[in-house]
């Protein structure tokens, strides 16, 4: 059966009205709406949206008081109005991923450019700003824990930074360079909360190096690992990676055993909610412990 209107997003609008609780960019005074604006095409600079200009002047106050407005963000995406949605930014990004093929890979329910512009979606429409929706968008750029399938390479973090600006590529990068697994589910899940200190975690291609990531970067790994399970999973891929969600499952800490993974499972099963429902839950418990005083201040 084909869905005209994805689940996912049906999903992330009821969850924006009955929100998870956790901590928006919005509510706590984030620096994304305080950030740059440019017309250029050029992100290298931009970490915010670029405003519309109307009538010769940049429409700022317009950015400022739609940039999180979860029902703006859902016409947007029912129209296809990227431009609108992060104006230059997406629609060159959006190109970007279907010239290195983003559409011709298969993806659990649909093809990966569907995917990582699902991810991107839920995560504006839970309020959490152009930039972090950029990070969404390219959260498997390079490769990572997870998917073996990197549209880009290290070596073009240059050409990266011109699509997404310099924050939204740090992130992308420190994403694509951590055990998401470990961290997510093994750590923090397990833990219950943030550190206030936050974690310094092994590379993922070199277990020498340390990567450093800050209660913030914790916070924003947690949201959209949230987004980015709201998007492809239901009951099948607890076969997949479970053996049925009784036990053994990658959403339990301590829990993942390989040996009951079902590779066989065949698409989609019955489609029956998953364990992901809770895991999205007890995620939003554990971002919501982040403080907003834990910011580092950027501003120097």
């Amino acid at each position: 059966m084909i869905f005209p209107f994805r689940a996912s997003i049906l999903v992330a609008l009821l969850l924006a009205i009955y929100p998870i609780p956790i901590v928006s960019s919005s509510s706590t005074g984030a620096s994304e709406t305080n950030l740059p604006v440019s017309t250029t095409t050029d992100a290298k600079n931009v970490d915010c949206a670029a405003t519309t200009t109307r009538g010769g002047a940049t429409d700022e106050a317009v950015c400022q008081t739609t940039l999180f407005d979860p029902q703006v963000v859902f016409d947007q995406i029912l129209a296809d109005d990227y431009e609108s949605m992060d104006p230059v930014v997406l629609p060159q990004s959006l190109a970007a991923l279907k010239s290195r093929g983003s559409t011709l890979c298969w993806h659990k329910h649909s093809t990966f450019h569907d995917h990582l512009l699902g991810v991107h979606n839920i995560l504006r429409l839970w309020g959490q700003g152009p930039l972090i929706g950029r990070v969404g968008l390219f959260h498997s750029a390079y490769s990572n824990s997870f998917v073996n399938l990197a549209l880009f390479q290290i070596s073009e973090r240059d050409y990266m930074k011109t699509l997404v600006g310099s924050k939204a590529e740090e992130m992308v990068y420190l994403f694509c360079s951590i055990d998401r697994q470990k961290v997510v589910v093994e750590t923090l899940l397990k833990l219950g909360y943030i550190p206030k200190d936050g974690l310094s975690v092994p590379h993922l291609r070199n277990e020498n190096e340390q990567v450093y990531l800050s209660p913030e970067t914790l916070r924003l790994l947690v949201v959209f690992s949230m987004a980015d399970v709201a998007d492809q999973y239901f009951g099948w891929q607890d076969q997949l990676f479970g053996g049925g969600g009784n036990k053994g499952s990658m959403l339990i800490p301590g829990q993942d055993d390989p040996t009951r993974h079902v590779s066989t499972a065949i698409w989609p099963g019955i489609s029956r909610p998953g364990l992901w429902m809770s895991y999205l839950s007890q995620l939003g418990q554990v971002a919501r412990t982040f403080d907003p005083e834990w910011r580092q201040d950027t501003s120097s």
